[in-house]
């Protein structure tokens, strides 16, 4: 086939795919197949099917109707699959981890607490003389620094989720806080997955892959930034010890402070990559 002959028959994977909301009304089989029968009249041969609140009210909508994942929903699927199936259309499906009211991460973590991830956050007073700095009640320590006038960091030991010392200066102390899940947990992450898409792989696996050709992810939640195990990753991965130089995630103290950073989001990336 030749260039321009390209252009005027494309593969369906190449036209337009808008998202299809399953959301506002109570689904109909009828009106399902009339509206698909529209976007492909339209020029859509590839549609996202999306579930807006698919548990929960919220936004002044009420939840989908029928549920996402009930049966009564598996019967307007299946049907739309056989649909598209005619009418020479594909389908993608939407994960629910980011945009939407599954609440796909606190189902994960609520099932298994050892799957919730963790950030990493500062608390940071000024001294002049003696001074202390207190860690958060919903945080762990992790460590602690006096960033001196001059510009020069000094390690201060936690003790009893406080940091105290003498100088003057900034007295950092480092903590981290559960929050979200954890990306950089391969068993997390897995467990993730089948969360999303292991109902469709039971109820219509003959599908996958032919007539569902792909997923799509919307307002992904943020990367976190610490775990468990973080800091021994990144010292094999990066060759040098992160927790004495925590302050240089947020400051530039030294010439090679930009290199930190650059190191920490790097791993970060490839530890969540990994997972």
């Amino acid at each position: 086939m030749d260039l321009l002959q390209r252009f005027r028959s494309p593969d369906r994977s190449f036209y337009p795919t808008p998202i299809w909301w399953w959301s506002g009304e109570r689904l109909d089989a009828d009106r399902l197949r009339w509206q698909l029968e529209r976007l492909v009249a339209g020029g859509a041969r590839n549609f996202v099917i999306m579930n807006l609140l698919p548990e929960v009210p919220d936004i002044g909508k009420s939840r989908d109707d029928p549920p996402l994942f009930s049966e009564q929903w598996w019967g307007f699927f299946e049907g739309v699959c056989r649909d598209a199936e005619e009418l020479g259309a594909s389908i993608w499906l939407y994960d629910q981890i980011g945009h939407g009211g599954a609440n796909l991460l606190g189902e994960v973590t609520g099932r298994n607490p050892e799957a919730t991830g963790m950030e990493l956050e500062r608390a940071v007073v000024e001294i002049d003389g003696a001074g202390a700095v207190e860690c958060p009640p919903a945080g762990t320590p992790l460590a602690a620094a006096l960033v001196g006038r001059d510009g020069t960091l000094r390690p201060v030991e936690v003790e009893g989720g406080a940091a105290r010392a003498s100088g003057s200066g900034r007295l950092m102390l480092f903590y981290t806080v559960p929050r979200g899940l954890d990306f950089f947990s391969p068993a997390a992450c897995g467990e993730l997955i089948r969360t999303a898409f292991g109902p469709y792989e039971e109820r219509v696996p003959e599908r996958l892959g032919k007539l569902i050709v792909g997923t799509f992810q919307d307002e992904l939640p943020p990367l976190q930034t610490w775990s468990a195990d973080f800091a021994e990753r990144f010292r094999q991965l990066a060759g040098h010890d992160l927790v004495p130089r925590l302050a240089e995630l947020w400051e530039d103290l030294s010439p090679d402070s930009c290199r930190v950073r650059r190191d920490f989001h790097q791993v970060r990336g490839r530890l969540a990559e990994e997972a």
